[in-house]
């Protein structure tokens, strides 16, 4: 959900958790206008934006290696497996043409 706040002397965009029903409505009663985002789950990468912070719908949804998790030990490490990550997706993409 997003609000955004009369145009005074400032203009302010806020993002609201869904479920955070007590910053909603102080939000609106400072004059807030609300929208919501429509929820896209069409991929691994929607599914992880829209439900981070809250619980997956109850389907089962393909695997499409768009989002991956990995776990390296230590930050120096991590770097070194996230670059040949992007090394081999683009070694791939070469191959493809």
């Amino acid at each position: 959900m997003c609000l955004q706040l009369p145009r005074n002397k400032f203009e302010v965009f806020a993002t609201v958790v869904s479920g955070d029903t007590r910053t909603a409505t102080a939000l609106r009663e400072l004059g807030g206008e609300q929208s919501a985002a429509a929820v896209r789950i069409n991929t691994s990468l929607d599914r992880l934006q829209n439900f981070l912070f809250t619980s997956t719908p109850d389907s089962v949804y393909p695997e499409d290696g768009m989002v991956q998790f990995f776990s390296a030990p230590g930050e120096g490490r991590e770097c070194v497996e996230i670059a040949r990550r992007i090394q081999h997706c683009a070694m791939l993409k070469l191959m493809d043409g």
